[in-house]
């Protein structure tokens, strides 16, 4: 199976007229699978930027088996498959994805801890996990290395697979080891020194679907970690926008910030239909109620060429982009 990763997600492109073929028999086949099924489910209803067009099936496990099963009946069948997060640094296409989406939001795991040292603990997480749940968990547990990330959205799975970051730390600071199931249904570890790590971004031995991560955090005084995660909560609400839309749009470029370079080019507020650029952050792009991915896709495009002819500088989205045009 030829697949491509980003953000916690498989994909490849396949005729389309090949997968609508057999989309009914995939339904049949997962019949059995535990988990919730739909068909043309609107993609829109969970992406943060609210648009995108339909998924042919669309698939929650509850448990690694049902999972599993589901992965080598679509192996089988040869049939895409694409991992859904929590859609928030995710820009679906107004045709939607074709084949079979699975997320992992309703992925049963428990949270797992264990003592390694006087002050280090190792948790494990599963990667379905919303990540200002897990940030919250660690601050009340008094658990350093992932209060920078307070104010990340998304899933755990998505978090590793882009090595997010902010405030200067990444999750691939703090990673010990990674559980995923490969796409011939095999569960597989990774341990620390097995995975690369670089500015947002993640490369693995084997490619797969994020099952759950085992972090390495360090026990402080609460009321440090509590002070610190208040200032970094002022200092993001007082920079980046609260509406609709994903988070950063760029990468920073070397020795440059997106947003500054954005604004230089005099983008801020700048439109395409109901897609705009913040006026309080350029690195954010808004969905005032009824723009289409092409709109915002537009946009990103019109920010790329603008920020090029201004500063000679080429900016790269950090969103993904996934599914088929309208």
């Amino acid at each position: 199976m030829n697949l491509t990763f980003a953000t916690n997600f498989i994909s490849y492109k396949k005729p389309i007229s090949m997968i609508t073929s057999t989309s009914k028999k995939l339904l049949g086949l997962l019949k059995e699978v535990d988990g919730e099924k739909s068909v043309d489910e609107p993609l829109c209803l969970h992406t943060s930027f609210r648009v995108g067009g339909k998924a042919d099936i669309f698939f929650s496990p509850i448990n690694e088996v049902s999972l599993i099963t589901a992965v080598k009946i679509a192996n089988k069948m040869d049939v895409p498959i694409f991992i859904l997060g929590n859609g928030s640094n995710l820009l679906i296409r107004d045709g939607g994805i074709h084949g079979l989406v699975i997320t992992l939001k309703k992925l049963k795991g428990e949270i797992e801890s264990k003592k390694m040292g006087r002050n280090i603990f190792l948790l494990t997480f599963p990667a379905g996990i919303l990540m200002p749940q897990l940030v919250r968990y660690t601050i009340n547990m008094s658990l350093r290395g992932l209060e920078s990330l307070i104010g990340v959205p998304g899933t755990l799975g998505g978090a590793l697979k882009m090595n997010a970051g902010a405030h200067g730390s990444e999750i691939g600071d703090v990673v010990h080891s990674v559980k995923m199931v490969n796409m011939k249904g095999e569960a597989r570890k990774f341990n620390k020194n097995e995975i690369r790590f670089y500015y947002r971004g993640a490369e693995f031995l084997e490619e797969g679907i994020f099952l759950k991560a085992t972090l390495k955090l360090e026990k402080i005084n609460k009321d440090d970690l509590l002070q610190k995660v208040k200032m970094l909560l002022k200092k993001r609400n007082s920079h980046q926008p609260s509406q609709s839309g994903a988070g950063s749009i760029f990468k920073n470029p070397t020795g440059h910030y997106a947003g500054q370079l954005i604004d230089l080019a005099g983008l801020k507020g700048f439109a395409i239909g109901d897609a705009v650029v913040s006026t309080k952050h350029a690195n954010f792009i808004l969905n005032r109620g009824n723009a289409k991915a092409k709109d915002i896709e537009g946009l990103i495009r019109h920010i790329q060429k603008k920020v090029m002819d201004k500063t000679g500088i080429s900016l790269e989205p950090e969103i993904v982009f996934a599914g088929e045009p309208e």
